[in-house]
């Protein structure tokens, strides 16, 4: 009755077991990747930010001081214009008119004003706000100047070593029915005897000033009262510029910034929010504070420019998440396909067809095991066609089969031919014939048991003793193997057998008796096994591989009785094996029987156990 066999299915197929921890670690690299670079971007974004408005603060600070010196330079050339002093010192308007509004047309500068000592304007020269260039016009007799306190100093001759005697104020004056706010810087017409007979001040409109302080510092500017708060003048336009006035405790905190740094606020001007940062506005060389300066620049730039970053990261980082998981893909394909092949083919052996073959191209561990496979399959395939005839007898039943079960002699039968490994054990020095026969049988019994033992541990069979050689078969029934495998554990065998001869001899050298030498050989090759049926059947060994072990004991017999050889045909197939042994000598030989010369390898060492001792191979 045919058996049925189902092909078995994965509930967990490999290749997601290989390619979703891809999947996971990419995804959770992609998402550390996003979070931490969003944060690098975004913090970089911010320094660079708070890099340009400090930068921005700074270039409004030196526009102010470049603005001080172009009023100063004015100042100068119209109190050293000749004529001036003497203008003043006479009251001749008209005379200071006529020196003056030429200057002052091409300086292109918005006030100047000449008073006398008791501060009343002896000539003012206005352009009014808005007003095109020359457009000006011409006051006298104002008074209000008296009450500046620049202008009292000026007047009283005041002067900074360092400095000089020139001084800076800002004030508003009365233009319309509007005060305008002004910075001027002036300076006092002496007579020669050095005594102060007037003062000349030149002024710019805030109005005016602020957006050239703006253009230069790159970012919008305005400038605060320094006692109340409110807003004189800004590049900005505000719909309520009373909404932009500043707390008490900011101007303080701006007047003399502490540890912390210049204050930062956030405003709103026509829908745009803006991050200020707000210093004192001084001049005269830092030493006269006159109002608070705020540098402003839009966050919305700063906003837009950090998400376009993060969309970049998050776009970067989704398409390397798509080509670890396309890698991963392609890498478990190639290790789940050949895989899959041979559970296939697993399949197909199952249900009898052991023609099946896998493709077993490359050299990695997946090509090993597909040649394993159909290696494994061609071994069942060729058993399957010799058979074993009915009624035949096999090393194993003769095992297992009690003196009483073992059948009368009939002919000898052949079990089968294939290629497997074979061990051979020559010993000697055992003792003389003058020793009692009890003692020479024990010692004998002692190693050959020895020998069954390691044998058996590497999944061997004792197949055969006579006298002082021991032979030992891998690979053949019942424990069918293939010639890799069997020539592995047959050169193991025979690098323990050396070691428990080695044993041997320490508890021989303790009884007083002579030292035991073991030659052992190993040979790979066809093999003929059988049963030759003698009273209870005696398994018989044929083949390359037996003639091969009996002229390598010979060889050794007359060069070094304590060695390891083995075959250039077990050598080959040891494979990868071969870094496990550490080899000696190589050469050739002819052996009787055989074809050809015989490739020999002297083993030396072993580098690791293929089992431990007491330990048997499943």
């Amino acid at each position: 009755m045919p058996v049925s066999v189902s092909k078995p299915t994965p509930r967990f197929s490999l290749r997601w077991k290989i390619t979703l921890p891809f999947i996971l670690l990419a995804l959770l690299l992609s998402l550390g990747m996003v979070y931490l670079l969003s944060r690098i971007v975004g913090q970089d974004r911010q320094e660079r930010y708070l890099l340009q408005m400090t930068d921005s603060g700074q270039q409004a600070a030196d526009a102010v001081v470049r603005i001080e010196d172009e009023l100063l330079t004015t100042e100068r050339l119209i109190a050293n214009t000749e004529g001036i002093l003497d203008g003043v010192q006479q009251a001749n308007s008209e005379a200071l008119r006529t020196l003056v509004l030429p200057l002052v047309v091409n300086a292109d500068v918005d006030v100047v004003s000449i008073v006398d000592a008791q501060a009343s304007s002896l000539l003012s020269v206005r352009r009014p706000p808005g007003a095109s260039a020359g457009e000006y016009t011409t006051l006298r007799g104002e008074a209000f100047y008296s009450s500046w306190p620049f202008v009292q100093r000026l007047l009283a001759g005041s002067a900074d070593t360092a400095i000089g005697d020139k001084q800076t104020g800002m004030h508003a004056i009365r233009i319309g029915d509007q005060d305008v706010p002004v910075l001027f810087v002036g300076g006092p017409v002496r007579d020669a005897s050095g005594v102060v007979r007037g003062a000349v001040l030149v002024g710019r409109y805030l109005e005016d000033l602020v957006p050239q302080v703006a253009e230069q510092a790159g970012a919008s500017t305005s400038i605060y009262d320094q006692f109340d708060g409110h807003l004189l003048a800004t590049s900005l336009e505000p719909q309520d510029p009373a909404a932009l006035t500043l707390p008490l405790e900011t101007i303080d905190r701006s007047m003399a910034p502490g540890t912390e740094g210049d204050p930062i606020r956030s405003i709103s001007v026509s829908g745009i929010d803006y991050t200020e940062v707000l210093t004192a506005f001084v001049a005269r060389h830092g030493t006269e504070p006159l109002g608070v300066l705020g540098v402003a620049l839009p966050q919305l730039s700063l906003a837009e420019r950090s998400t376009q970053d993060l969309w970049q990261v998050i776009i970067f980082g989704a398409i390397a998440l798509v080509l670890v998981v396309i890698a991963g893909l392609i890498i478990s394909n190639n290790i789940t396909r050949p895989i899959i092949a041979i559970a296939d083919a697993s399949a197909q052996v199952a249900l009898g067809n052991l023609e099946t073959r896998v493709a077993d191209r490359g050299t990695d561990e997946v090509a090993v095991l597909a040649r394993t496979f159909n290696q494994m399959v061609d071994d069942l395939r060729q058993r399957t066609m010799v058979g074993i005839v009915p009624g035949e007898t096999t090393v194993a039943s003769l095992q297992a089969k009690a003196p009483s079960e073992v059948e009368p002699a009939m002919p000898t039968q052949v079990v089968r031919r294939r290629r497997a490994t074979i061990l051979a054990v020559e010993l000697r020095g055992l003792g003389s014939l003058d020793e009692a026969p009890e003692v020479l049988m024990r010692e004998l019994e002692t190693c050959l048991s020895m020998i069954g033992e390691v044998a058996g541990r590497h999944s061997g069979v004792l197949a055969r003793t006579g006298g002082t050689t021991a032979i030992a078969q891998f690979g053949l029934p019942p424990g069918v193997l293939p010639p890799a495998v069997s020539a592995l554990q047959a050169t193991h065998a025979g690098m323990e057998i050396l070691d428990g001869v080695r044993s041997l001899n320490e508890a021989r050298v303790e009884r007083g008796m002579g030292p035991l030498q073991a030659s052992v050989a190993v040979a790979t090759g066809d093999v003929v096994a059988g049963t030759i049926q003698i009273g209870k059947g005696e398994p018989a060994l044929l083949g390359e591989a037996m003639i091969a072990v009996e002229g390598m004991l010979a060889i050794a017999r007359e060069t070094d009785p304590a060695v390891l050889l083995i075959s250039e045909e077990t050598h080959r197939s040891l494979g990868s094996a071969q870094r496990q042994f550490v080899f000696g000598r190589f050469g050739r030989a002819q052996v009787r029987g055989l074809p050809a010369d015989l490739g020999i390898h002297e083993v030396k060492d072993r580098l690791s156990k293929l089992v431990e001792p007491g330990v048997g191979e499943a």
